[in-house]
C-alpha cells in the first residue's frame, strides 16, 4: 500500500476582506455569524465544496450538514438572513479561488436549505 499526499493551495479570505466585499454582512460576520464564518473560509470545506461543484451540485451541499449541526450546537438557528449569508461567505470563497457562479441554482437534498448556486471552474 502507497501513501499519497494530497495537496491544495486555498485562498482563505479574512473577515476584513469580507466585509467589505459584502458590507450589509460586516455587523453579523463580526458578531453572531462569525462561528459559521470561521466554519466555512477552510481549505477542508472548500475542498468539499468544490468537489460537489464538479459534480454538477450546490457547493453549499459539501457542508449544509456542517452548518445545521455547528447552528444547533451554538443555539442559534438558520434563519433566512442566515442562509443567505452562508451563501455569501460560499461565494467569496469560491471565487477567490477561481470559480464563478453559473447562474443556475439547484436543490439541496437537507432540511435546512431548499437551493444553492452552482459554481464552475473558470
Amino acid at each position: 500500500m502507497d501513501k499519497k499526499i494530497f495537496r491544495r493551495d486555498v485562498l482563505c479570505p479574512s473577515v476584513e476582506d469580507f466585509s467589505k466585499a459584502y458590507p450589509q454582512y460586516a455587523p453579523f460576520v463580526l458578531a453572531d455569524g462569525n462561528f459559521l464564518f470561521q466554519l466555512i473560509n477552510t481549505p477542508v470545506s472548500f475542498v468539499k465544496m468544490s468537489v460537489v461543484s464538479n459534480l454538477g451540485l450546490s457547493a453549499v451541499y459539501g457542508i449544509a450538514e456542517e452548518c445545521s449541526k455547528l447552528a444547533k450546537q451554538e443555539d442559534k438557528p438558520l434563519s433566512n438572513f442566515t442562509k443567505q449569508y452562508i451563501g455569501a461567505v460560499i461565494c467569496f470563497l469560491m471565487e477567490s479561488n477561481g470559480y464563478s457562479k453559473s447562474g443556475k441554482k439547484k436543490s439541496v437534498n437537507h432540511p435546512e436549505f431548499s437551493k444553492g448556486e452552482i459554481y464552475f471552474k473558470a
